[in-house]
């Protein structure tokens, strides 16, 4: 027989609101059908735990591995380590998405996976870019000796030119898993690189996952305060998953979609695992066609920031120059959509 899917994502006692409604979202919107699991912290109080275990949803706490955070952010974010261990090869497929998201449909291709599968990272390209700046290198507090000695290090045991990821959404076939190999790896990076990791445990998870396969940016497409990098209009956008990687979160007021995730949130005791919905499968032409729109629309818009960058760099002598071809490109992407 075989075996079950698992949807997972992780929240401390702070977050329990946002584990609700991305639960509900999964529930209502994607009508998953494999099983739901919260994985938590050991000080989250059992009355609030009890919520998500009477609507089937599987409780898994566990210590935190550091108590710092890691990368600038919460510490919980190494739980996710925990989904490469022994235990969770009772499931074919794993598919993790940070709480800070609002799931709109249904998640059946991300079943199919063969490998790590996440989506490209559209605000540093490389790994390379993972690492934390200069300016981030004096707020962290580490001096530049011991910076760039653990960065010569990385150089020569790691391809850091290689394309990144982001592992706010991810998903697995557990056949990766190999006894301990991989918690024990991904821990020794966060203690060894983690406050070198420009967010959280994405250097590590990016180290780690080298043969990762790329999926479409519908499954993780990402906003960062309160804007995505594609310039695309709210209403027009048909991701499956979208990401509030910035400030607000979709929590919050100020956010533009603060409707969408409070309806969800709304339904949220409504849920009834046991009870399987129907879910209306995205169709291969629908992913294909708004894949290829979605990646030409996020290399326009790359394309500009780029420009915009070498121009800051150049200074303003360049737009003395070139002013022609300048403000053809952003006329032209206005009346694209892009800006």
């Amino acid at each position: 027989m075989e075996r079950n899917n698992l949807l997972v994502t992780i929240a401390d006692k702070n977050y329990i609101n946002g584990a609700k409604q991305f639960f509900s979202g999964a529930y209502f919107n994607a009508a998953w059908d494999g099983d739901y699991m919260l994985l938590t912290t050991n000080d989250v109080p059992e009355e609030e735990l009890e919520w998500f275990r009477n609507r089937g949803i599987i409780v898994n706490k566990k210590e935190l591995l550091f108590k710092n955070g890691i990368g600038g952010m919460n510490p919980i974010v190494a739980h996710k380590a925990y989904l490469f261990t022994p235990e969770f090869k009772r499931w074919n497929v794993i598919i993790y998405i940070d709480i800070d998201t609002i799931i709109r449909k249904s998640l059946e291709r991300l079943k199919m996976t063969k490998k790590f599968s996440a989506v490209r990272n559209f605000y540093f390209f490389k790994i390379k870019n993972e690492i934390v700046n200069k300016e981030d290198i004096v707020k962290r507090g580490i001096s530049n000796k011991k910076f760039n000695d653990k960065l010569e290090i990385l150089k020569k045991n790691y391809n850091l030119t290689r394309l990144s990821f982001c592992s706010g959404a991810f998903a697995f076939n557990t056949e990766i898993i190999k006894g301990d190999f991989l918690i024990r790896e991904l821990t020794y990076l966060f203690s060894e690189y983690g406050e070198m990791s420009r967010w959280g445990e994405q250097l590590a998870f990016n180290l780690v996952f080298s043969d990762w396969q790329k999926i479409s940016p519908i499954y993780d497409f990402y906003f960062q305060d309160n804007k995505n990098n594609a310039g695309i209009k709210n209403e027009r956008i048909r991701a499956v998953i979208l990401h509030f990687t910035g400030r607000p979160k979709p929590w919050e007021k100020q956010n533009d979609f603060y409707k969408e995730w409070l309806c969800n949130f709304e339904k949220a005791d409504y849920i009834n695992t046991s009870y399987r919905l129907n879910a209306e499968n995205i169709s291969k032409k629908w992913e294909f066609f708004y894949s290829i729109y979605l990646n030409s629309r996020l290399f326009l818009f790359d394309a500009l920031d780029f420009l915009d960058q070498k121009i800051g760099q150049m200074g303003l002598i360049i737009k003395k120059r070139l002013p022609k071809t300048y403000y053809f490109l952003k006329i032209l992407l206005k009346k694209l959509g892009i800006i």
